[in-house]
């Protein structure tokens, strides 16, 4: 009996070490089309614990790998608000390759899938969840994506609402030592105005950001990382970084029942991604590496579009370095998109080539007709340390033609080029659609809790203290002021919770081994300390106990206490 009891417990043990593969980022969204909701996923494995499993290489770039390993085959997105039954699974994490690294011991894969679900409605919302996995960074417990969709019937475009989109990279380098700023790809299918957040426990288990002193801008999707051991952070090691993309009205529309103002968002999805300190005996600054790319339609800037047929859908993204053949590109590619690197071309340079650039020369050539609508492609460039640039995005409205092309915008507006529709970006005081009327008080466009007054022609807003600029979109900054910041655990927690949980894991399996023996048969069961005792953390207002609703809007009380549009969300540790 006492040999069946340790060798219960040593698998029992087995089980604990276990993991359920190792996520580098991740991100979903959800657009309805054609009378059926469809959900895109992007995610980043490391490599080995993916979809692609230990020999994953080039070759399998293109395949659906739906064949899923045991560490892997429980995960499920899940749709756990809004369906006809609780918890309902949607999908597992199969998907289909879109990259895997060269590097064998510290690579990664990426992939991204879609997958239409009949049983979603229009002018309902849904919550949506992945949960259960293990980050590749150092934390507290299991991770958790949570994305919030509303499918209402807008009253501006006449179509149901579309969520934003993301587009996750490898885990991005920055230089140990310095300040490195890094730009959230997040774009908005109709036009809507993004804005991100960090998310709250209740959306990412126990794998939260744990990057400390980390400032993130709510209107422009930065988040500017301190890498220095003053602000708490370790050399060569890994941080996880998981923000909220939010979509708001440009001014007040109805979306099915419910009105939405430039203070209250839609919907909401997660990008979760993962950040290296590197060092490097350079001085803070310029890498010396810088990436681009030629856009097949210039003239719409950084959206375009695909009517698909005989046409290919192709291009490029250059990247320079006086080092160029120890770089690499990273990218995050919709399904279906190959691309090689080779050396520069005319298209760049006009004819003047250069021996320290690469191109990454990508097509999609065999679409795939319900990959409709809007997707994001982007690239980071590498050096051979691991730290990367900037990354460089456009949009890609795939099977859709111009649909500006004979539409004008009134008042000094500019056309946006939508999936089978338009609208436009209007200058201040007019509103879409084609930026012919102004908008007014019943508009609610003053921000920041200040007061609207119509003076019959034009609406002035009278700001609330610490506010100014036409619409209180700005904050004033005072000498010796500092910005609301939000608490959160400082990454040295994070650092002493997996190494505890690794000794704990290690001596109980020897325990096991060597010690059951000596043990009474009589043992006082002893209470155990979930992870969730250690991370009981909120993010200020941002943190809300929901039952049965979707809970993706932040309260008026909130915005007016901690969610000003034009202000810094700043962790401290």
């Amino acid at each position: 009996m006492r040999t069946f009891l340790l060798i219960a417990e040593l698998l029992l043990c087995l089980i604990i070490s276990s993991t359920n593969g190792h996520l580098i980022a991740g991100t979903i969204s959800g657009y309805f089309y054609n009378r059926i909701a469809r959900l895109t996923y992007r995610l980043v494995w490391e490599r080995g614990s993916g979809p692609c499993g230990q020999s994953c290489s080039a070759q399998d770039v293109g395949n659906y790998l739906s064949s899923l390993p045991p560490t892997l085959s429980s995960l499920k997105w899940r749709c756990t608000t809004g369906c006809q039954s609780a918890n309902q699974d949607l999908h597992d994490v199969s998907y289909t390759l879109t990259a895997v690294s060269d590097d064998l011991t510290s690579g990664w894969e990426q992939g991204e899938q879609y997958f239409l679900y009949s049983g979603m409605e229009i002018n309902n919302t849904y919550q949506v969840t992945l949960s259960g996995y293990e980050v590749l960074a150092p934390s507290l417990g299991l991770g958790k994506m949570v994305a919030a969709f509303d499918f209402g019937i807008r009253n501006d475009t006449g179509v149901p609402n579309a969520s934003p989109i993301s587009a996750v990279p490898a885990t991005l380098g920055v230089q140990f030592g310095c300040t490195t700023v890094i730009n959230i790809p997040a774009e908005d299918p109709d036009a809507d105005s993004v804005r991100c957040r960090l998310a709250t426990p209740e959306e990412c288990g126990n794998a939260c950001t744990n990057a400390p002193n980390i400032t993130l801008n709510w209107e422009t999707c930065s988040v500017s990382i301190p890498a220095t051991t003053q602000d708490g952070y370790e050399p060569n090691r890994k941080y996880v970084i998981t923000v909220m993309v939010e979509d708001y009205p440009d001014y007040t529309i109805s979306v099915g029942d419910q009105v939405r103002s430039i203070r209250k968002p839609i919907s909401k999805i997660p990008s979760q991604f993962t950040i290296t300190t590197i060092v490097r005996q350079q001085a803070c600054g310029d890498l010396g590496l810088r990436v681009d790319g030629v856009v097949p339609n210039p003239t719409n800037l950084f959206r375009v579009s695909y009517a698909g047929g005989s046409i290919q859908f192709n291009g490029a993204f250059y990247m320079q370095s006086p080092n160029i053949n120890d770089t690499t590109f990273i990218t995050s590619f919709f399904k279906g998109v190959n691309y090689n690197v080779l050396p520069d071309d005319e298209n760049r340079t006009i004819g003047n080539f250069r021996d320290d650039v690469r191109r990454a020369r990508y097509v999609w050539g065999s679409y795939d007709v319900r990959q409709y609508a809007d997707t994001l492609l982007c690239v980071w460039g590498r050096n051979f340390e691991g730290v990367t640039t900037d990354r460089f995005c456009y949009t890609a409205i795939l099977l859709d033609g111009d649909d500006c092309g004979g539409h004008t915008c009134q008042n000094g507006g500019k056309c946006v080029d939508l999936f089978r529709r338009w609208t436009c970006k209007c200058l201040h005081g007019f509103k879409p659609k084609d930026c012919s009327h102004k908008v007014t008080c019943a508009d609610f466009p003053c921000k920041n809790n200040g007061t609207c007054v119509d003076t019959g022609t034009l609406y002035i807003c009278a700001c609330a203290s610490g506010f100014t600029g036409l619409d209180c979109e700005m904050k004033i900054q005072t000498v010796g002021s500092k910005k609301s910041d939000f608490k959160v655990v400082p990454a040295v927690l994070g650092t002493i919770a997996g190494v505890a949980t690794a000794l704990v894991v290690t001596g109980c399996c020897w325990w096991f081994l060597f010690a059951a023996a000596k043990r009474p048969d009589s043992r006082e069961k002893k209470r155990r300390v979930s992870p969730s005792d250690l991370h009981n953390v909120t993010h200020g207002s941002h943190q809300r106990h929901t039952q049965g609703d979707i809970n993706i809007n932040p309260t008026q009380e909130d915005l007016n206490k901690n969610h000003t549009p034009d202000q810094d969300l700043h962790l401290t540790a």
